[in-house]
């Protein structure tokens, strides 16, 4: 952009000195080029005010249950259980992981993580209803989720029916586990940025 500016002030000393050599198309052309710099300039700052906005949402303090938009059964839920206002974990916590982003949260003993994993999971998680026969013919059945909580399951019993299904090392569940965790612990390269480190 300076060398722009450079080019732009010489030919203008040109045109104002009356300097036989001034070409008033160079200076048409070095003009569309200077605004579309300036545009790029421009939509660079806007884009990194965008990423700043959004860091800030992000990571930004929820004081109350009632600022987070939560479902109303779980909200009254909340209040139901006794919970009054967020802990530190949660206001901090509960909003990026509502918002889809994987969140490493660590605190001490006693400031409710448990319930923060609870509420987030309750508020994000789709529950859909799976045919009796999927279920019937697969080899492996597990809980998964919007919120990607993995448990697998060792049998179902349906119609004085059991079913007993895969477990251990070598099955999808652990699998799809060891990666959600190896990504989430820095293990695992996060290829498409799930991961946020909250301080």
């Amino acid at each position: 952009m300076e060398a722009l500016l450079s080019q732009l002030t010489f030919l203008s000393d040109q045109a104002l000195q009356g300097n036989k050599n001034f070409d008033p198309s160079a200076m048409e052309d070095l003009m569309k080029l200077f605004e579309i710099e300036s545009y790029k300039a421009w939509a660079a700052l806007e884009l990194v005010e965008e990423k700043q906005v959004k860091g800030a949402e992000i990571t930004m303090s929820i004081l109350s249950f009632d600022q987070m938009g939560l479902k109303d059964d779980l909200f009254c839920g909340i209040y139901n259980y006794g919970f009054e206002k967020p802990s530190a974990i949660q206001q901090r916590a509960v909003m990026p992981i509502i918002n889809g982003r994987d969140v490493i949260a660590q605190a001490q003993s006693g400031t409710e993580k448990t319930s923060m994993i609870a509420l987030t999971v309750c508020q994000v998680a789709e529950e859909r209803a799976i045919p009796i026969k999927e279920v019937f013919d697969a080899e492996e059945v597990f809980c998964t989720g919007t919120t990607m909580v993995v448990k697998s399951v060792a049998s179902i019993t349906y119609q004085g029916k059991r079913i007993e299904y895969k477990l251990g090392a070598e099955t999808l569940a652990q699998k799809l586990h060891a990666t959600l965790t190896g990504i989430q612990t820095g293990l695992i390269e996060d290829k498409l940025g799930w991961t946020m480190l909250i301080d």
